[in-house]
């Protein structure tokens, strides 16, 4: 039998949906990560509150943390919602647009280019009307 994987979805699933419990897991230190798991549950709104509760109190061991989580929110299948990336600033927003490209893509050209051609970008991508 091939050994279960160990994963942080691992270790979300058990404490919100009705999985085994993974106290006896050998490597149940090495894989319960606090901070992972307290940003994966911040994404539920029903969460949000046990999520806070363990920031406070993030000097509790590893295994009350994970009894408190998984005794006190309630067991329901939770979509992965996604993580908030940074807002784009104006000339990357327009270097986008401009360039047709993602975000990460349009960060690498503004430091490229210099300011001038930037400014002219924003003056060709600027349609106008409320902002």
């Amino acid at each position: 039998m091939a050994p279960l994987k160990k994963d942080g979805f691992r270790m979300i699933n058990s404490i919100t949906q009705n999985k085994p419990s993974l106290l006896d897991d050998p490597d149940f230190n090495k894989e319960f990560n606090s901070y992972g798991i307290v940003r994966q549950l911040s994404n539920n709104d029903d969460c949000i509150q046990h999520a806070n509760f363990i920031n406070m109190n993030s000097h509790l061991d590893k295994r009350m943390q994970y009894m408190f989580l998984r005794g006190s929110i309630r067991k329901k299948f939770r979509r992965a919602g996604k993580w908030k990336n940074p807002d784009a600033t104006q000339s990357e927003q327009a270097v986008m647009e401009y360039y047709q490209c993602n975000h990460r893509r349009a960060k690498e050209y503004c430091k490229m280019l210099p300011d001038d051609e930037i400014k002219r970008i924003e003056q060709k991508m600027n349609t106008g009307g409320k902002t």
